[in-house]
């Protein structure tokens, strides 16, 4: 018993010796880390800025690693704006003359996301300075953000994918059957794909309609965009695109197609960029990374009157159940709340919604959009659609005073459904077991009776009659919010997904323009002629960030994830299903590029 409690004793102050050094440690790291910030970076003549195409990159992350650019150099920015404030910061600079694109396999959270990055780089141009872009591996995305570079090479055996938009849905309703697993759905709007994956063996003829219809509207605009920065056509391009498993031998075919302008190595780009800043081949040239850039650019003014900017990403969730849903989502409850302390902040004159969802809850999706109502007679709400603002994102941008999608941006799919698995085939015929007991009501077990009868007709008509209500509220929200007729909206809703050209044309949004035209309507709403921008929510900050790694490296949940590999996000994605709302206002969220 003495050498038991020695042993626990030892532990104890082992523990607390290891604590006291990781705190150490830590402040240490905060101390240099504030060293560094404090610092101004400066920025030497000839310089140019290397942008780095690789990864993901999203439009907002919703906390800061301190470690990003600290310990290495080449790890890559993943946050539009980051990337935005160092292009503009370019531009204005004397002392950068140009950009390199260094593109690698990449990929963007949406092409609303790959096309403002382009926007910015097309801007910078007109200042007169130079583009050079070149790809090891060119993903398609990261293909079309470079074409806009004066001079395109990609690397001797390089790749570059180029074959238009769209695949492939797993439809699961034959595995489903064979297990004796029935998916009940209950739906509004013949568009409201979302159950068919669950419910069909194949794409329905209505999901077909809408699909060809907004990937031909984007691919329609890529080949513009492109055709005009390679001087070449449209319909080239699309022949290329037919062609091009059978074209693309070897890399003199890009050059030949006009998609590149040659091959070469790496060393050879190098050679080309340093003629172009003019200094010799065996000189370094000056070097700017996105972080210093950005760290550099200012915003116009830092005026009292604010216009915040207030990111709502992700999927609509009544809760995040212990951090389920991850980092990107919407917690319905926080956002009202912070929605209601905006409206009474004397500081804030206007608030721009940045949408960025395929939609989630009804009942919360409802709530934002009657707090954003509520929100809207007392300031100007202008929304800003970024890559897709669907179903429930849909609905709570409806009440605002104005709305902007982004060209790529991907609205409506105003519906409404409710899915329930049924496996009274796998559990009673296949299982042998039997369900029985005493309730005092008629509709007391309806849950169970959803989910392992066979005879539950009644439970379904109810579920689909709460569908209906909820479809009628959707129906209205949008009818007030846009000054609409319910049967105008019933015509264009029907849960079917509109590009936003066509959802324009429907008075579903008001204007085709980025974030910084939305900024812009708001204070000219407010009427403010010198106005400062604030970012909200606030990004969580390295002491968050550094718990949240020591927390999960330690968690049963990132054991499970190492474990599992690939079969680890479909499974949580399973359990996600159980946590959430029955009643769901959401796009389906396969839509592969």
């Amino acid at each position: 018993m003495k050498k038991f409690l020695k042993y626990v004793l030892a532990t104890i102050v082992g523990l607390f010796v290891f604590t006291v050094i990781l705190g150490f440690f830590g402040l240490i790291t905060v101390a240099g880390l504030t060293a560094a910030s404090a610092e101004t970076p400066a920025v030497k003549d000839n310089s140019m800025l290397v942008l780095k195409l690789k990864g993901f990159i999203q439009e907002r992350v919703t906390e800061d690693n301190p470690l990003v650019g600290l310990l290495e150099d080449d790890v890559p920015q993943v946050e539009l704006d980051d990337i935005v404030k160092a292009i503009r910061e370019a531009k204005q600079n004397a002392n950068v003359k140009g950009i390199f694109i260094d593109a690698d396999v990449v990929q963007f959270d949406s092409y609303a996301t790959a096309a403002a990055i382009r926007c910015e780089l097309t801007d910078f141009k007109k200042s007169g300075k130079w583009i050079y872009a070149y790809g090891m591996n060119f993903t398609q995305a990261g293909y079309y953000v470079s074409s806009v570079a004066d001079s395109l090479f990609i690397a001797t055996n390089g790749t570059l994918d180029f074959k238009g938009l769209g695949g492939k849905n797993a439809y699961l309703k034959g595995l489903y059957d064979k297990i004796g697993v029935n998916f009940q759905a209950v739906r509004v709007g013949k568009y409201k794909s979302y159950v068919e994956q669950q419910t069909s063996t194949s794409m329905s003829e209505n999901d077909r309609e809408q699909r060809m219809a907004y990937l031909n509207g984007m691919w329609t605009m890529l080949l513009k965009d492109i055709a005009a920065a390679r001087k070449t056509t449209p319909e080239a391009l699309n022949h290329v695109a037919d062609d091009s498993i059978a074209v693309f031998a070897d890399t003199r075919d890009y050059v030949a197609t006009r998609l590149v302008d040659g091959s070469c190595y790496r060393e050879q780009m190098h050679k080309k960029i340093k003629r172009r800043l003019g200094i010799a081949d065996d000189a370094e040239p000056h070097i700017c990374k996105l972080s210093t850039l950005a760290q550099l650019y200012k915003e116009p003014s830092d005026a009292t009157d604010k216009v915040v900017v207030y990111y709502a990403t992700g999927e609509i969730v009544d809760a995040n159940v212990q951090g389920l849903f991850g980092e990107g989502c919407i917690e319905g409850n926080k956002m009202v709340s912070f929605l209601m302390d905006l409206g009474e902040d004397d500081h804030v004159k206007a608030v721009v919604l940045r949408v960025n969802s395929p939609g989630g809850s009804a009942t919360a999706s409802d709530n934002l959009a009657h707090e954003i109502a509520v929100l809207s007679e007392k300031k100007p709400v202008v929304v800003s659609m970024g890559g897709v603002a669907a179903s429930g994102g849909y609905m709570m941008s409806a009440p605002a005073d104005y709305i902007f999608a982004e060209p790529y941006t991907l609205t409506g799919s105003i519906g409404i459904f409710g899915m329930v698995p049924n496996a009274s085939q796998l559990v009673g015929d296949k299982l042998g077991i039997a369900f029985d007991g005493a309730v005092t009501n008629r509709y007391t077990d309806y849950q169970t009776k959803l989910t392992v009868a066979q005879d539950n007709n009644a439970e379904l008509a109810f579920l689909q009659s709460y569908v209906d209500r909820g479809y009628e509220q959707f129906l209205t929200v949008v009818s007030q919010g846009r000054h609409l007729s319910r049967e105008a909206v019933h015509q264009v809703a029907q849960g079917r997904v509109w590009i936003a050209g066509d959802a324009l044309n429907h008075r579903l949004v008001d204007k085709i323009g980025t974030l910084d035209d939305a900024i812009k309507k708001a204070a000219e709403l407010a009427k403010l002629d010198d106005y400062s921008v604030q970012s909200a929510p606030a990004k969580k900050g390295w002491m968050d960030f550094l718990m949240k790694k020591i927390k999960v490296s330690a968690s049963f949940d990132s054991r499970l994830k190492e474990t599992l590999g690939t079969f680890y996000e479909p499974i949580m994605e399973a359990q996600r299903d159980a946590h959430r709302n029955r009643i769901q206002a959401r796009m389906t969220d396969d839509v592969t590029f």
